[in-house]
């Protein structure tokens, strides 16, 4: 029970609160509040809320906290406790980092947005920003949680510290456990299972009683989570990005299974998982090199299990045999081929992005001395190509980069001994950080091993080793291209809608770029300045139609909304139709990292070093002046839609949502929305991946809030993947075009479609 005057909070059954648990009851309960879990899934419990799931293709566990959390408001709790978990704990030190998935991260925020239970139930939904990566942060993020309902700090750091050493106790039980039925099964030659997952497949209704099958056939069945690891197990030899917590535990399991005889593995994935697509492929590479099966099994609320029992006889039937056979020998991992000193005369690839953006890119790099090629627009080959080698359950611009760049070479046109490739990488929670071990897995694949990768990053502070460049100068290069291409894009799409000569904003985009070229090879802010006046001007001068016109704002996912092959070409789509098309600026996907350091530093999710504070501080005021002197240039344009500043636009975005969102594109794609609605944009596409982990959450996840604060927005949600009907969306743009027309009081009919060949 609660102590007087604290509240009793509810806590849903479900996602990482399944593992965490004890760890947040003996907290809450310690600092004097009353604790209710929600009652155990069951299909009632799920029904009950499956109408207010946002997103169809979100996995089972998240669909089924809705269900958890009309339970808890039905036992009468004053506040449900749902944490935005960033980080998971640490279990192994060679680990990349310990990420949770970014559904769960940012399902609180789809929970308030969807079934707001402060709203309409006076239940506030408390989701403080938690990380269980380092003690001494996690005593700072609780104690400032608990602070306003009348918990002093020491009673926190008390209540933390033991409700760490229950949870270290509770495990080390299970995994005592574990190792004893290990052992008592070596002795009886017992068949031993381990059931890998995430905590919440341990969620009877989940897992579909998979557990217990296993058991029935004489099996012993032990989770990935308690098992007896040693140091032989950790990840440090891994070729992919060991980004997340709970999926690291996967790999660290079939390292532990491939030591083991009668040892086997069985992965319970959830469909729609976006991270298991990265993970599961290293799994199963980790279990075929040591002579170990790999069986995986899809789990959502479909309850039939005939498919899913065969595959498991299966498996037992496979591990019999080989160990009448004998234990097949351990593969040899060949060594990665790295970028070195010698490859500096190699021609480095990059995939086509969009025309607004790519054709600057070589001249950048060409600067420091190195060849740079930038491949041409993708076509379907690309898709097909890469569904051969990159796993199906991938995003699909890994698809598509991936297959373009294997056809590059499979073409003939690119000698894999002289050339090198070259992709951005974020770190971040999106699998999208994975892209570079993927694409070098299917590099090997299709006999192009001797092709090295280079990684850049803006955040990582290097550069790979062999790449000699000047990092602060190519960054500041980099920089001047991202913000002078996204102010030429504005005066392109706000005028090739308008045009009178077809194909002559195209024109003087083109020549304007041509121009930029030049500036970029000097490097100097106030050539660019010059240079971007000329532009304005010269765009001011194209013949125009003088009407007005629809406007529709086009975002998403970065590589979606502004590669014209990946998204069916809907810009052009628009533009031919006589829409004016409003992008989100591309420098404002990078630039949100200052605002997000300073968020992490604020909420205690990480340490921040004297020096790095100091060149935030310095860096942020600096680029925000920049950015003021190129929007004071973009005045001049008669057609100009002023860009809000990213920090104000970051504080108004709380309002829909909290920015610890920060995987893909994160709280940006909610703000890129708020803008343009604020400015008067209020049809707007948002595009994404089949299945993108961040969107569920940051788009569609939150549409509803969105719609009660801006009740005349009309937005249509496209998912793009290799199956995706054109058809389909052609249908649904038709139906938005119809009410932007409608709210104009025109006809879609007016205005003749135009064959142009949009730069875009």
């Amino acid at each position: 029970a609660a102590a007087p005057g604290r509240p009793t909070f509810g806590l849903p059954r479900a996602l990482n609160l399944y593992e965490n648990a004890p760890f947040w009851t003996t907290f809450l309960t310690d600092c004097g509040f009353g604790v209710v879990l929600s009652d155990p899934s069951s299909t009632p419990l799920f029904e009950a809320g499956v109408g207010t799931v946002m997103s169809d293709n979100v996995c089972f566990p998240a669909k089924l906290v809705h269900g958890h959390i009309l339970n808890l408001l039905g036992k009468g709790v004053e506040r449900i406790f749902f944490p935005q978990v960033v980080y998971e704990h640490q279990t192994d030190d060679r680990a990349g980092n310990s990420y949770n998935c970014p559904v769960v991260t940012g399902y609180p925020d789809v929970i308030k947005s969807a079934l707001d239970p402060a709203g309409r139930h006076g239940v506030p939904i408390d989701s403080p920003a938690v990380s269980f990566r380092d003690a001494g942060l996690l005593k700072r993020q609780l104690a400032a949680f608990v602070r306003p309902l009348g918990v002093g700090s020491r009673q926190a750091f008390r209540a933390v510290d033991h409700a760490l050493k229950v949870a270290r106790e509770k495990k080390r039980l299970l995994q005592d456990r574990a190792a004893s039925i290990l052992e008592q099964a070596e002795r009886d030659d017992r068949l031993v299972i381990v059931l890998t997952g995430r905590p919440y497949h341990a969620d009877p209704l989940i897992n579909h009683g998979i557990p217990e099958l296993l058991a029935s056939w004489g099996c012993d069945v032990i989770p990935e989570d308690v098992l007896p690891l040693t140091e032989e197990h950790t990840l440090g030899d891994s070729r992919i990005l060991t980004q997340w917590g709970f999926a690291n535990r996967i790999l660290t399991a079939a390292k532990f299974v491939v030591g083991r005889r009668r040892v086997e593995m069985v992965q319970m994935t959830s469909f729609g998982c976006g991270l298991d697509a990265v993970i599961a492929d290293e799994a199963r590479e980790i279990a075929r090199r040591g002579g170990k099966l790999h069986t995986m099994i899809k789990m959502d609320e479909i309850t039939n299990l005939g498919a899913v029992k065969i595959r498991l006889r299966s498996l037992l039937q496979v591990e019999a045999e080989r160990r009448e056979e004998g234990r097949s020998p351990a593969a040899v991992m060949p060594p990665e081929r790295r970028y070195r000193v010698s490859d500096w005369e190699r021609t480095i690839l990059v995939p086509w992005f969009s025309p607004l953006y790519s054709p600057l890119l070589p001249v950048v790099f060409k600067s420091f001395g190195y060849r740079f090629e930038v491949l041409p627009p993708q076509e379907r080959g690309a898709v097909e190509t890469g569904l051969r080698f990159v796993n199906n359950d991938m995003c699909y611009p890994a698809l598509i980069v991936i297959g373009d760049i294997v056809n590059a070479f499979h073409s003939g046109r690119h000698d894999p001994s002289r050339t090198a490739v070259l992709l951005t990488q974020t770190f971040g929670q999106c699998r999208a950080s994975n892209y570079l071990p993927l694409l070098r897995k299917a590099l090997d694949a299709a006999g192009c091993e001797d092709v090295p990768i280079l990684s850049f990053s803006t955040l990582d502070g290097q550069t790979p080793s062999g790449f000699d460049i000047d990092r602060k100068k190519l960054l500041q290069k980099l920089f001047l291209t991202l913000i002078f291409a996204d102010a030429l894009a504005r005066l392109y799409l706000a005028t090739v809608a308008r045009e009178r000569t077809p194909g002559e904003a195209t024109r003087v985009h083109a020549a304007s770029l041509e121009r930029m070229e030049e500036g970029l090879a000097q490097g100097r802010f106030s050539v660019m300045l010059r240079l971007l006046r000329e532009a304005v001007a010269a765009f001011n001068a194209v013949p125009v139609h003088d009407r007005t016109l629809p406007v529709v704002g086009v975002l998403g996912e970065i590589f979606v909304k502004h590669n014209a092959f990946s998204n069916h070409h809907v810009v052009s789509w628009l533009v031919e139709r006589g829409v004016e098309v409003v992008t989100p600026s591309l420098a404002g996907f990078f630039l949100q990292h200052f605002i997000n350091e300073d968020f992490n530093r604020r909420a205690a999710l990480r340490r921040m070093g004297g020096a790095e504070r100091l060149t935030l501080a310095l860096l942020d005021p600096l680029i925000r002046f920049r950015l003021r002197q190129v929007e004071a240039v973009l005045e001049g344009f008669r057609y100009n839609r002023p860009a809000q500043d990213l920090r104000e636009l970051a504080r108004e975005t709380r309002r829909a949502i909290s920015l610890v969102n920060q995987a893909g594109e994160g709280w940006l794609l909610t703000a890129e929305m708020i803008a343009m609605i604020s400015h008067g944009v209020r049809h707007i596409v948002c595009l994404q991946p089949f299945g993108c982990l961040a969107n569920h959450i940051t788009g569609k996840g939150i549409e509803k809030r969105l719609r009660a604060l801006y009740p005349d927005v009309n937005l249509l949600f496209l998912d793009m993947d290799a199956g995706a009907s054109e058809i389909n969306a052609v249908n649904r743009l038709h139906l938005l075009l119809m009410a932007a027309h409608e709210a104009m009081g025109t006809n879609d009919g007016s205005v003749p479609v135009r064959r142009v060949a949009v730069h875009a």
